[in-house]
Parts: C-alpha cells; structure tokens; sequence
C-alpha cells in the first residue's frame, strides 16, 4: 500500500492537481465514444460530464507506475469513487489511508462486480468450469463461485467478506466449493508441471518459483544489456583508432568485455536436497 510519506505519493497529488487544472477537448481521433485530451483552450474538468472526468483522470495519470511504487487497486478505487462523487480535488485523496474506508471499497466493488453479473443480458455467457458456457442465471453454482472468488482474489477481499458474498450467491453449497478447489488444484498442479525440475523434494509454492524464473531471466537480460553496451563500446575504440586518435576507449571495450565473457554468468538458482524419483508441486 503506498504510504504518506512515500515518494510516489508526492508525484501522485502532483498529476491530481494537473488532472484537475487542465483544460480539455474533443480527440478528433475518437468520436464514438467522446474522448478528451489536454489542451491550451477548451473545457475545464469541473465543466466535464461525470463519465468524461472519469475517463480523463484514467487516461492522465500512470496508474501502472503508482501501482508499481504501492498504490494499491483499493486506494485507486478511493480517488475514483471520490471523483465520481463529485468531491472538489482536494478531498479525492480523502480515505486513502483509511483501512476502514479500503476494507469497505474492496468488498463494495465485489458486490458491485456480482450485481453487474446479475443484471448482465441474456446474450453474455460466462464460462463453467468444464469449459461450457451459460448465463449468470443457469451457471452452475460451482461456475459462480469460481467467478467470485477470482474476483475476491483480484480485489483482496477478506475471506469473511468473500464468504457473505458466496453464500448471498450459492447458498452453502459445499459440493460447488470442493469442486471449484479440486479444478482449481488440477489446474495448479498442471502449471507445476510444465516448470523445469528444481531438484526439490518438497512441494515449493508456485508463487515462489515463478518469481525465481522470472528473477533469472531479469538477470539475463541485464547480462545480454552489459554485453551488448562492452561490444558497442569495443566497435567505437576501434574506431577511434583507425581514425588515429588514442586508444583509449579501445582498451576500455576490451577490458569490459573481458570482465563479461570470463565473469560469472547469471544461473538459475538450484536447491537440490536428494535425488527423487517423483515430482511434487
């Protein structure tokens, strides 16, 4: 969660303060729907229809890089609500820091995600867990809570929240909660499977290993990056030297490129314990 005192969030309020004393217009580029882009000349956001100021303050601010330095989806909610409730700029952070206030958003948008489910056309299917397809009406209870959950999950809902809500929905069906977390197992077990073999003899959350591979092929690129800038560096010395300056970045390529080939290459870390004749995720 970001925090008060954190850098981003001074940027934050920044791109807020310029989000709200910008002037808009029409994007000749997207006339149906209307969107709208900064200009010198043109509507002020308070001037903005509800649905406008809110598409605006989406496209004018990177959510992603806030999300990358903390800001969670929930306080991202916050400031959104705080718009669509047409507070003034400076009250758009208000609940941002408030558990209480996330805590309620969180579970708000999950009921808010079902309602829409609820209310969705005849003509919108959703899929059930064997890969067949119904509407929210005759989904099957199993179906429907797969659908909650995953939604719970992206929002952070708190399982009592979760709970209320599946069982507003389904009722205590417990043959659809041991289906969901048996397909859900398989499913799991199946990532596990197309992971190369760690040597663990122990099962090692997929979470856990995920982060390593994608650790080790961070490392690669870096790897591949130094690589690539020693070789470009190499080309220039050698340049500069049948120009007939002084072959001092010649050397400098050279001495880089020498560290990289003869260094440590990035390897994928291994934890071997003992040799086993199974796999275990």
């Amino acid at each position: 969660m970001l925090k008060r005192n954190d850098p981003a969030f001074d940027e934050l309020v920044a791109d807020l303060q310029s989000v709200a004393s910008s002037q808009y217009r029409e994007d000749p580029f997207h006339r149906s729907p209307v969107h709208f882009m900064k200009s010198e000349t043109g509507l002020t956001f308070e001037q903005l229809n509800r649905g406008d100021q809110l598409y605006v303050l989406d496209a004018s601010v990177s959510w992603e890089h806030y999300k990358n330095q903390g800001l969670s989806n929930a306080q991202a909610g916050v400031i959104f609500s705080n718009v669509r409730d047409g507070k003034p700029q400076d009250k758009w952070l208000d609940g941002v820091f408030d558990e209480a206030v996330l805590e309620r958003h969180k579970v708000a948008g999950l009921k808010a995600r079902v309602e829409d489910r609820r209310n969705s056309p005849d003509n919108y299917f959703f899929s059930e867990i064997d890969g067949s397809h119904n509407t929210w009406t005759n989904l099957s209870a199993a179906g429907k809570l797969e659908y909650i959950a995953l939604d719970a999950a992206s929002l952070d809902v708190p399982f009592k929240a979760f709970a209320e809500v599946a069982r507003d929905v389904i009722g205590d069906n417990k043959d659809a909660a041991l289906r969901v977390l048996f397909e859900n197992q398989k499913e799991l077990h199946a990532l596990g499977e197309l992971l190369p073999d760690d040597g663990r003899i122990e099962p090692t959350p997929l979470v856990e290993r995920f982060k390593e591979i994608l650790d080790h092929l961070s490392d690669l690129r870096m790897y591949e990056k130094e690589r690539q800038e020693s070789r470009n560096t190499l080309l220039q010395g050698i340049g500069e030297v049948l120009d007939g300056k002084p072959p001092a970045r010649l050397l400098e390529g050279v001495k880089a490129l020498h560290d990289i080939l003869h260094g440590d290459h990035p390897k994928q870390q291994e934890v071997r314990t003992q040799e086993r004749g199974g796999r275990e995720i």
